[in-house]
C-alpha cells in the first residue's frame, strides 16, 4: 500500500507541471477552466494519498518550517476575510473566467504541503525542476509557432500567449523558467548542461520578450541586478563566480541601456513587442494609478479583513472615476499585487502575505548570516531565490496572478520549506497500526476523495460544458435544453450562465420567424434567472446593468428604469450607468428627463465623446438645438455626422435636410459605399423628392459597378410608388 500511495502523489506531483498545456476547448473559458478543475481534482487525489502514506511512514510527514506556519496563517485570515466579506459565495467559489477565489488558494496550499513534505532529497527536486523545464521549452516552442504565424494568437495580434490564453500569464512563467535553469544551472557540475540550461535561459527571456509584457521585462532587470549584486556582495569562496555576479551586473545595466537607446532604431520598431516593452513611460500607467486610488478608498472603507476574494468590482463601482470611461467598464482586479491582497484580506490579509516572503528569505538569507549551521543554501542559490521571488513580485505591480504563477511560487516555498523543515515528534511519534490504515483510514481516504472531487469538480465542470454545447445548438430548443441542464448543476457559475443565457435569449426574441411562445419561455426564464442573481449580489452593479439592458432590448422598459435608478446610487460617477437610464427614458417618451440624465453623464466627464453625442442626440429630441450646436464644436462634426445615435433622432424629429447635407457628405467622402447612397436615397423619398433619390441611385449604378442589380431593384420600386393607383 506504501508503495501504490507514493506512486500517486508522485504522479500527481510531477503531472502539474504539464497543466500550461492543457486548454480545454470542450469548455467555456478553455484557457482557465481546463487548467484549474485539472488542477484541483490532481491536488484532491495525490492529498488522499499523501493522508495514507503519511500514516505508513514518518518520514512522508509534515515538518515544521515558519514558511508552513506563514502559509497556514494566510489561509486562515483569507477564509475569514471571505466569509466576512461582501458575497462569500464568490469569495469561496469565484467564477470561470478567473476560477480563484478560497478554493484555489486551499489547493494551492495543499499542493505546498504535499511537495513539501514528499520531494525530500535533492534528486527528486532536480527531477521535479527538470520537468518543469522540459515543459516551459515546449511552450517556447509552440509560442515561437505563434511568431511564425503557425499557431493562432489568442489575446491579441503580435502579444504571444501560447497555451496559457493570456500574454501577461506567459510572460511570468517564462520569468520563472529563466531562474529555474539557472538554478539547474548552479546545482550540476556536467558543462554541456551547464551550457544547456544557460542557452534555456535565454530562450525563455526572448519569449517573454515577445510576450510585450512591460512590466515583466523590468522586473526581471531588477530582479536580475537583484542577484547578482548580493553574489557580488555576499561571495566570498569562489573569487570566480564573484567576478561573473560584477560582470553580470555591468551586462544587465549595458544591456537594458542599450534597448531602451535603441527603442526607436528600425530593429526595435519593426517588432510590435519590443517596441512596446520599449515604450515604458510613466505616462502610460495613468490609468494603473487611478485604479489604485479607487482601491485605496475601499481600504479605508474595509480596512482589517478587506471585501473578500472576488470582490474588487464593488469598490471599484463604488468609487469609479468617469475619467476611466476609455478603458475597460468591469474591473474585477486591481492589478497591484499589495492592494489586490489589501482588498481582499485587508492589513491582516497582506501582513500574511508578507509573512510567507518573509519567512521564506528569513531562511533563504537571514539566517545563514548568523547561523552557520543552517546554512543550506550556497550563496548563489541565496541570491537566485531572491531574484526570483522579487521578479514574481514585481511583475505583480502591474499585473494579476493566475493559476500557474501560483504553483509555481507554491513549489518554490515548497523546495525552500523542505530544506529547512525540522520534525515535529508530537507528529512523528504517531504510530498507527497497519489494519487501522488499511481497513479504515485508506477507504476514509478513498471515499472522501471521491465525494471532494465529484462536489468540487463535476457539476460546474459539466455546466461548463453545457454552455458551450448551448452556443453550438442550431436551434432555439436545442440552446434552450442546454441551459436547462447548465442551470440544473446548480454551479457556482450561475451569474456566467445567467448572463449568457440572457444574450442568446435577446437574440431569440429579435429573431423573426421564432414561434411567440418559445420567445416567451426565453424571456420569462431570463428574467427568472438574471433576478436571483440579482437577490444574492444585490449590490452589484454589473448585474443591474446587463439586466436593464436585457429589460430595454425585449421591451421591458419600465423595469429597466427601476433596476438603473437602483444602480446609479451604487456607481454614481460611471457614465455608462446614466447611458443606460437616459436610453431607458427615451424608449418610455420621457424627453426631458432623458435630457437631464444624458447631460449629468456628460458634465461627469465632458472628454468622453459618446457621452457629449448621447447628450447632443438627447438635445434633438429635446429640441434644444442651441445646446446642440454648443456641444458640437468643428473637432466634433465627423463624429456627429457618423454617429447612428445621432441620426436616428434626425429622423425621429424629422430633420430631414439636416440628413440629407450629413448624407451628401458622407457620399463624398466616400463615393464606393453604395450604403451611403441607398440611405441619401431613403432619406430624399421620405421627403417625398423621389426623383432626386432615383438620380442618386443611378449616379450610384454608373460609380459602382457592383450595385446594379441591388440599386435598379431600388429604382423599379422608386418608380411603382410614383405610378398613380
Amino acid at each position: 500500500m506504501k508503495d501504490i500511495a507514493r506512486g500517486i502523489v508522485l504522479i500527481g506531483v510531477f503531472a502539474v507541471p504539464f497543466l500550461p498545456l492543457v486548454v480545454a476547448n470542450s469548455l467555456f473559458f478553455p484557457f482557465i477552466t481546463g487548467k484549474n478543475f485539472t488542477f484541483r481534482i490532481i491536488v484532491e487525489i495525490i492529498f488522499a494519498s499523501w493522508v495514507v502514506l503519511a500514516l505508513i511512514d514518518a518520514k512522508y510527514r509534515p515538518r515544521f518550517s515558519w514558511v508552513l506556519g506563514a502559509f497556514i496563517w494566510f489561509v486562515a485570515i483569507i477564509f475569514c476575510a471571505d466569509i466576512f466579506g461582501v458575497s462569500p459565495h464568490k469569495s469561496l467559489w469565484s467564477n470561470y473566467e478567473r476560477m480563484e477565489g478560497f478554493v484555489t488558494l486551499a489547493h494551492t496550499f495543499l499542493y505546498f504541503l504535499v511537495i513539501g513534505s514528499t520531494l525530500t532529497t535533492e534528486k527528486l527536486w532536480r527531477t521535479f525542476w527538470g520537468t518543469s523545464l522540459g515543459v516551459a521549452v515546449w511552450v517556447s516552442l509552440y509560442a515561437a509557432g505563434q511568431l511564425g504565424g503557425q499557431f493562432q494568437i489568442n489575446q491579441s495580434d503580435t502579444r504571444i500567449d501560447a497555451n496559457l490564453g493570456n500574454s501577461a500569464y506567459l510572460a511570468i512563467y517564462m520569468l520563472f523558467h529563466v531562474y529555474i535553469a539557472l538554478l539547474m544551472l548552479v546545482r550540476t557540475a556536467k558543462r554541456n548542461m551547464r551550457y544547456l540550461y544557460g542557452l534555456l535561459s535565454l530562450v525563455f527571456i526572448y519569449v517573454m520578450l515577445q510576450t510585450g509584457t512591460r512590466g515583466t521585462a523590468l522586473a526581471l532587470v531588477g530582479s536580475a541586478l537583484l542577484t547578482t549584486g548580493y553574489i557580488a556582495l555576499f561571495e566570498r569562496e569562489n573569487a570566480l563566480l564573484r567576478k561573473v555576479a560584477i560582470g553580470g551586473i555591468i551586462g544587465v545595466v549595458v544591456v537594458a541601456g542599450l534597448f531602451f537607446k535603441m527603442k526607436d532604431s528600425e530593429f526595435i520598431k519593426s517588432n510590435p513587442n519590443l517596441a512596446r516593452v520599449a515604450s515604458i513611460s510613466l505616462s502610460e500607467g495613468t490609468t494603473r494609478f487611478t485604479i489604485w486610488s479607487l482601491a485605496i478608498e475601499g481600504v479605508k472603507e474595509r480596512p482589517i479583513l478587506g471585501w473578500g476574494q472576488e470582490n474588487f468590482n464593488y469598490v471599484f463601482n463604488k468609487y469609479y472615476k468617469a475619467s476611466l470611461y476609455s478603458q475597460e467598464p468591469w474591473f474585477d482586479r486591481v492589478h497591484n499585487l499589495v492592494f489586490d491582497w489589501l482588498i481582499a484580506g485587508g492589513i491582516l490579509g497582506f501582513l500574511a502575505y508578507l509573512f510567507l516572503y518573509g519567512s521564506t528569505l528569513y531562511y533563504a538569507l537571514v539566517r545563514p548570516l548568523y547561523a552557520k549551521y543552517a546554512d543550506t543554501f550556497t550563496v548563489t542559490e541565496r541570491g537566485l531565490i531572491l531574484g526570483v521571488l522579487a521578479g514574481y513580485v514585481a511583475h505583480n505591480l502591474l499585473v494579476f496572478d493566475n493559476l500557474i504563477s501560483y504553483t509555481i511560487f507554491a513549489a518554490i516555498l515548497a523546495m525552500v520549506h523542505s530544506r529547512v523543515a525540522e520534525k515535529v515528534p508530537a507528529i512523528d511519534d504517531v504510530v498507527v497500526e497497519d489494519t487501522i490504515i488499511k481497513n479504515i483510514v485508506a477507504p476514509t481516504a478513498l471515499v472522501l476523495a471521491i465525494g471532494t472531487i465529484y462536489l468540487v469538480n463535476i457539476p460546474s465542470l459539466n455546466a461548463a460544458s453545457d454552455l458551450i454545447k448551448a452556443f453550438q445548438a442550431k436551434t432555439p430548443d436545442a440552446q434552450y435544453a442546454e441551459f436547462d441542464t447548465a442551470f440544473s448543476r446548480n454551479s457556482f457559475a450561475h451569474q456566467e450562465i445567467s448572463e449568457q443565457f440572457a444574450r442568446i435569449s435577446q437574440s431569440v426574441f429579435q429573431a423573426p420567424g421564432v414561434d411567440q411562445a418559445i420567445k416567451d419561455k426565453f424571456t420569462s426564464r431570463s428574467e427568472e434567472e438574471l433576478m436571483k442573481q440579482l437577490e444574492e449580489t444585490p449590490d452589484d452593479v454589473r448585474i443591474m446593468v446587463f439586466l436593464s439592458s436585457y429589460y430595454r432590448s425585449t421591451g421591458q422598459v419600465d423595469k429597466a428604469i427601476e433596476v438603473l435608478e437602483r444602480a446609479i446610487p451604487l456607481s454614481p460617477e460611471k457614465q455608462q450607468v446614466h447611458f443606460e437610464l437616459g436610453l431607458a427614458l427615451l424608449q418610455k417618451g420621457r424627453t426631458a428627463e432623458a435630457f437631464d440624465r444624458f447631460r449629468i453623464a456628460y458634465e461627469l466627464e465632458p472628454a468622453n465623446e459618446q457621452a457629449r453625442m448621447f447628450y447632443a442626440a438627447a438635445a434633438i429630441y429635446a429640441g434644444d438645438m442651441a445646446v446642440r450646436d454648443e456641444l458640437i464644436t468643428p473637432e466634433y462634426v465627423a463624429a456627429y455626422n457618423t454617429n447612428d445615435f445621432i441620426l436616428r433622432a434626425l429622423y425621429d424629429v424629422k430633420r430631414y435636410d439636416e440628413l440629407v447635407a450629413i448624407f451628401e457628405g458622407r457620399v463624398a467622402a466616400n463615393p464606393n459605399d453604395p450604403q451611403n447612397r441607398v440611405s441619401l436615397a431613403a432619406i430624399q423619398r421620405q421627403i417625398g423628392n423621389t426623383d432626386a433619390a432615383i438620380k442618386t441611385l443611378e449616379q450610384a449604378i454608373i460609380d459602382i459597378p457592383s450595385f446594379k442589380q441591388q440599386g435598379e431593384q431600388f429604382i423599379t420600386q422608386l418608380k411603382a410608388d410614383q405610378t398613380p393607383q
